[in-house]
């Protein structure tokens, strides 16, 4: 029996795709505009207080006059990832994301860990 869902292989190698993809964008957007990262990073944590649930597209939009626009939206993938590492935010559901571009598919939804 079979059990749904990609085959490990597949699971793994969809996994190292997807780093590595965020991982070009994020090394993009820093040749493009240096320490694209840490702007990014201090504008997710002023951010922060602002709401209560967000997913990464909100936290872009809500940039886009703040922070200078990455290359690659896909930048803003490693953000969100080092406040989760960081233990600021958690995942607490997935959403279809309401930018048409992104045609509902299902995003996560992060929540402030209130210390």
């Amino acid at each position: 029996m079979t059990k749904p869902g990609l085959p490990l292989l597949d699971a793994i190698a969809a996994a190292i795709a997807r780093d590595q993809g965020m991982a070009v964008a994020v090394d993009h957007a820093d040749t493009v505009e240096p320490d694209w990262q840490d702007q990014a990073f201090k504008f997710l944590l002023a951010f922060g207080p602002t709401v209560e649930e967000f997913q990464g597209e909100d936290v872009r939009v809500a940039a886009e006059d703040h922070v200078p626009q990455p290359p690659d939206n896909r930048a803003w993938g490693p953000i969100i990832n080092r406040a989760a590492r960081a233990g600021l935010i958690r995942r607490v559901d997935i959403r279809p994301q309401k930018s048409v571009s992104c045609h509902c598919s299902p995003k996560s939804v992060w929540s402030w860990i209130r210390r």
